[in-house]
């Protein structure tokens, strides 16, 4: 399945913060394997940035499969506090990642994509034929690709990674409003509608917010302004639960700038800080 970024109310943290909002099908917990059992190596150059692999993950989920390569170490001591990885660990992550994905055993032909301008898709007819791969099989997959060239757009990698599997999450159910979580999630969404630069900073995890950037006062209202036109409106919280200091919400909306409104779902996820709770991460589902 495809990335997705959101360009739309998740724009302004995106600006803040340097953090990436996607999308992908990651099932809901995995079991993970320690970073040796995972070998990877090459460089990637995809949507005009180029960057060294230096870790992989393997995730199977029934008949799909990815393989997701990075710049930075996966940190497995965090995805594991909990005993499992999930889809917000990965949204967690900072480095850039390429993600092949498979359907059974052939390999799609699109790639998925997150850098520092954001994160996409990229689809060739060629990535299939690219792949050679070494080894498939019920504990493990290795091979390499070969596609582009140096000194533009290419993927040039080998990998040896084990498949992480499917590991159920357990939390408690939030109240039906999302109690403090779905209030906090509630006046973000208000304060991007109503354009109030203060008011958004507050409800965001304090570690996510550069200053820097907010002080240039033009790049500030250029941004608010941008991210309020494209936010979705009227937000419903449609369920959420709690794990530890973490909680996630999912929410519905639709947004305002299609004739007639075009509707959608997103997912949340806030984090316990300082005994107040904050918006970490939101992503669009389809």
């Amino acid at each position: 399945m495809l990335f997705k970024h959101i360009a739309s109310s998740f724009l302004l943290i995106n600006l803040l913060s340097g953090c990436l909002f996607q999308i992908t099908e990651t099932p809901d917990s995995l079991d993970v394997h320690d970073a040796d059992d995972s070998l990877a190596k090459g460089s990637i150059h995809i949507n005009g940035e180029a960057w060294q692999v230096v870790d992989v993950l393997a995730i199977q989920n029934n008949n799909n499969k990815n393989i997701i390569f990075t710049d930075h170490p996966f940190n497995r001591d965090a995805f594991t506090a909990d005993g499992k990885l999930d889809n917000f660990d990965l949204l967690r992550h900072k480095g850039h990642t390429l993600t092949l994905n498979f359907e059974g055993i052939n390999p799609n032909s699109c790639i998925d994509y997150t850098n520092n301008n954001g994160a996409g898709s990229k689809c060739s007819t060629d990535f299939p034929d690219s792949i050679t791969l070494k080894t498939n099989t019920e504990s493990g997959i290795s091979g390499a690709i070969q596609w582009g060239e140096q000194n533009t757009d290419h993927i040039q990698v080998t990998f040896e990674v084990p498949w992480s599997s499917n590991h159920k999450r357990v939390g408690e159910p939030l109240p039906e409003n999302g109690g403090e979580p779905g209030a906090v999630l509630l006046a973000y969404f208000s304060a991007l509608a109503n354009g109030h630069f203060e008011a958004i900073k507050a409800e965001l995890l304090p570690d996510h917010v550069d200053v820097t950037k907010a002080n240039k006062r033009g790049e500030k209202l250029e941004s608010i302004s941008l991210a309020r036109a494209l936010s979705p409106k009227s937000i419903k919280i449609l369920d959420g639960t709690l794990y530890g200091e973490h909680a996630v919400i999912h929410f519905s909306g639709h947004y305002a700038g299609t004739n007639p409104p075009e509707s959608m779902k997103g997912v949340a996820e806030l984090v316990l800080y300082q005994e107040r709770w904050y918006v970490d991460k939101i992503s669009e589902l389809h």
